[in-house]
């Protein structure tokens, strides 16, 4: 898939499935309501699929905050060269 960007806001969203494979540099969902296993979804794919220098948006609304694998996925993605912005609630 090659998408630059993808973007949604509003409380409707509860779950996300990403694609297996992307090349993403903008992901954006906040004001929504993702579960704490979607959010980690969110972050996992990300770091799989090697984002550098890019944004991450998951805060607002009632978005669960990462726990597990996902705080550790969020610390790498912060932590690459250059380091990706990571928002979470």
């Amino acid at each position: 898939t090659n998408l630059g960007s993808v973007e949604f806001q509003g409380e409707d969203l509860e779950e996300i499935t990403m694609p297996t494979t992307h090349s993403l540099t903008n992901i954006s969902f906040t004001i929504c309501n993702l579960s704490e296993a979607t959010v980690n979804h969110v972050l996992a794919n990300a770091r799989a699929n090697g984002m550098v220098g890019g944004n991450i948006f998951l805060d607002g609304g009632t978005n669960a905050a990462p726990a597990g694998q996902g705080i550790i996925d969020k610390a790498f993605l912060q932590a690459t060269i250059p380091p990706n912005t990571v928002t979470t609630n």
